[in-house]
């Protein structure tokens, strides 16, 4: 839980007003666990929705504002296609001040326009940031990118790290 930064959520999430809606998506191993973190904590208000089939993953990402990706120690280094498909249906992307970027600067020009980085040991500060931006971003048009000049090098990304993988297995 606390790997994939759920616990920073969860402090946010105490620290903002009840008329945000918080969703995490996802399930496994530790599901039970952030269940019962959720309740130590009394932060009912985050739902926590099951796996979302890949062909669904864009009509929701166009729902939300914001998308966290706060994981940290990742034991494989990984390319996260959630970042990617989230900045591309509009949403602001969320990451630690750790998190390295450049592997995705070929694929979205303009990807810093998108990213919200915030210090992941400092929740009040996260926060701070986190409502700054919401505010900044109300008043100006969602940065919605356009899909068909980047998708083609999206998925040539995603072949070269795949295809590495395909010759061990």
């Amino acid at each position: 839980m606390e790997r994939k930064g759920l616990d920073k959520i969860v402090e946010i999430a105490q620290q903002i007003s009840d008329d945000w809606n918080i969703k995490i998506i996802g399930q496994g191993k530790g599901e039970e666990r952030l269940r019962e973190f959720l309740r130590e904590r009394g932060c009912d208000r985050l739902q926590i929705n099951q796996f979302i089939p890949p062909w669904e993953v864009s009509s929701v990402l166009k729902e939300f504002e914001y998308v966290f990706c706060l994981t940290v120690d990742e034991p494989i280094p990984s390319f996260l296609n959630t970042l990617i498909e989230a900045v591309i249906c509009g949403a602001t992307v969320v990451v630690g001040s750790d998190f390295d970027l450049t592997q995705y600067q070929d694929i979205i020009s303009n990807i810093y326009d998108n990213i919200l980085v915030v210090p992941l040991d400092d929740p009040s500060e996260m926060t701070n940031l986190l409502l700054s931006h919401w505010k900044e971003r109300q008043n100006k048009s969602l940065n919605r990118i356009n899909i068909l000049p980047m998708y083609q090098s999206y998925i040539d990304h995603n072949l070269r790290i795949l295809h590495p993988l395909e010759r061990t297995l």
